[in-house]
């Protein structure tokens, strides 16, 4: 069994697998729901297309880039199978789950401009 270890930022890497990035589907999202497309982290293109125009190609953030915008009160916590990320505002608890710490809180940012 692994033993928890912490990373500043509140993070809790624990069990998971720290990868960097997130699926193409998932960064479509983002950026669908007006995430900033540029910054430190990487662009990416659909797996169904052979060659990649520009404008084929959404941004993945970095776990820092998504820290800043979901809130520096940001928890993030991971276990054997999956990460969540959970973050306050005004009293509303909003949360994500994903497979990584990216994921967890890309989706939390998702739920946030969703009111969800």
């Amino acid at each position: 069994m692994a033993t928890a270890q912490s990373f500043g930022y509140g993070l809790d890497l624990g069990a998971c697998v720290f990868a960097y990035g997130m699926n193409y589907d998932l960064a479509k999202e983002l950026k669908d729901a007006g995430f900033p497309q540029g910054g430190n982290g990487s662009w990416t293109g659909s797996k169904d297309k052979l060659v990649w125009l520009s404008r084929d190609l959404v941004y993945v953030p970095t776990f820092s880039e998504l820290f800043d915008v979901c809130g520096r009160e940001l928890f993030v916590s991971c276990g054997k199978d999956d990460c969540v990320a959970i973050h306050y505002v005004n009293g509303v608890k909003y949360q994500g789950l994903g497979a990584t710490p990216e994921e967890a809180a890309a989706r939390l940012w998702l739920a946030m401009q969703n009111g969800v």
